[in-house]
């Protein structure tokens, strides 16, 4: 589970470094991987037997999804601005 962390503060690093349309797609992608990431930590998780640790990765990266979803709202907005 440290991986998973190693891997999600080195692609916060990449896409703060672009702006414009290149930041927007890159929240998007990030978004999406973040999900997946989610989606595959949850089938693995199960319903029955919850770990605590478990919930909490979970709960963190719902958090770190809707951060990222409220960045690409910025990024938008921002967009638009520029028009």
């Amino acid at each position: 589970m440290a991986r998973l962390w190693e891997i999600i503060k080195e692609e916060e690093a990449v896409f703060l470094e672009f702006s414009g349309p290149a930041r927007a797609i890159s929240l998007y992608r990030r978004l999406q991987n973040l999900k997946r990431q989610k989606e595959a930590l949850e089938k693995k998780h199960g319903f029955v037997f919850r770990d605590s640790d478990g919930d909490l990765i979970i709960e963190a990266l719902e958090t770190k999804i809707k951060r990222v979803r409220t960045e690409l709202q910025e990024a938008k907005k921002g967009g638009e601005e520029q028009k």
